[in-house]
């Protein structure tokens, strides 16, 4: 059986329709490079889904930098390219019908995943979906007010 080809608009939803949501759904994470933010980031999303596949899209890192993330993350390096760019790489690694990104300095809150999936699986003309971006819990006040600023809507 062919794959749907998402270039010419053909629904994924049909791809690994059987697959677990581990299974099915990559989370992609752009970053400039590896820091205490990044690692934090993984961290939690590894607690969260043990088994999910993970792609870190970095500018530059060292032996010693990959060493620090967590086992089983796909380290790719991405040629100081800007975050849609790296979005794009991290697409292009996975096989996964399903893709989910987040920032190197944010964090998933449980059951985000199952909540994508469910409204997506449910609603195939839809292709993409958002949700507020998390803050660590050791930012600073003035960082909070920043991202949740940064993550609000605005209508014209």
């Amino acid at each position: 059986m062919r794959e749907p080809d998402v270039s010419r608009g053909e629904d994924m939803s049909q791809k690994n329709a059987t697959a677990t949501p581990n299974q099915s759904m990559s989370i992609i994470v752009p970053s400039r490079n590896i820091d205490k933010l990044l690692i934090l980031c993984t961290q939690e999303i590894r607690e969260l889904y043990s088994n999910i596949e993970i792609i870190v899209v970095v500018d530059k890192y060292t032996q010693d930098d990959a060493v620090r993330l967590l086992f089983g993350v796909t380290l790719t390096r991405s040629l100081g390219q800007n975050i849609s760019a790296k979005c794009n790489l991290g697409v292009s690694i996975t096989q996964k019908p399903y893709v989910a990104f987040i920032g190197s300095d944010a964090y998933p809150k449980e059951g985000w995943r199952e909540s994508a999936l469910t409204f997506l699986t449910q609603n195939p003309s839809y292709g993409a979906m958002f949700g507020l971006q998390l803050s660590p819990p050791d930012d600073s006040f003035i960082q909070k007010c920043i991202r949740k600023t940064c993550s609000m809507s605005t209508h014209f």
